[in-house]
Parts: structure tokens; sequence; C-alpha cells
């Protein structure tokens, strides 16, 4: 499983900053593909 790091939701906010001032984003939902569980879990950071 890869969880998502700053450098995830980061990579969106420059996208969002850069698009042109006719483009209106409203709302931005951003979920990792793997989803944990109580018994399956990300313990370990991605470097």
């Amino acid at each position: 499983m890869t969880p998502l790091v700053a450098a995830d939701v980061a990579e969106v906010i420059g996208f969002v900053a850069t698009r042109p001032s006719h483009v209106n984003l409203d709302q931005i939902v951003i979920r990792p593909r793997d989803q944990a569980s109580a018994s399956r879990r990300a313990t370990h950071p991605v470097r």
C-alpha cells in the first residue's frame, strides 16, 4: 500500500495555483488508491 504524502498534496496545490484566471476549481478531492482498514495500514513512510 502506498500512502499519500505531503508532496502529493503539494503537487495538486501547485497545479491549482497555475491555472488561468478563467478556470474555476470549486472542489478537489484527494484520495489514496489503496484504502486502509483495521488490519491493513501503511506503517512506514515512503521516502
